[in-house]
């Protein structure tokens, strides 16, 4: 481990948007819940994969690893998402943490093997209508 003993001057930058190389042969449509597969390359979501962010543009990877880029919304509040499965249904349910289903679909029932936590329900309209706090 390395301790500074002097000043460093550090980079900084919002992080509201970051770019992922997206996997061979992947279709990210915008709007989509992003992870990340095992070699960190993006695909729409998938359970149990690492959660990258909502997908602000459309890409087709018709190539090869990381020939395109996808630019994701990393931080923000995000919707309209579809809220599926058993949990805290309404009102009830904001404050409750959600996981992806798939590209469009999150839940509120943690299942660590599978679901992927996206952020926190901050809004509830209906259970094809609620934002998610990334």
């Amino acid at each position: 481990m390395t301790d500074l003993y002097a000043n460093k001057e550090m980079h900084w930058r919002p992080g509201d948007y970051i770019q992922y190389p997206v996997r061979a042969r992947t279709h990210i449509f915008q709007g989509s819940l992003v992870t990340l597969d095992p070699n960190g390359y993006a695909i729409p979501a998938w359970p149990g994969f690492k959660f990258a962010g909502l997908a602000t543009e459309e890409v087709d990877n018709t190539g090869g690893d990381g020939d395109l880029y996808v630019r994701c919304r990393a931080e923000g509040v995000v919707g309209p998402l579809i809220l599926s499965g058993s949990g805290y249904f309404g009102q009830k349910g904001v404050g409750e943490i959600v996981y992806a289903v798939d590209s469009a679909t999150v839940t509120q029932t943690p299942d660590l093997m599978h679901n992927t936590p996206v952020g926190k329900m901050v809004r509830y309209g209906s259970s094809n209508d609620i934002s998610v706090k990334l």
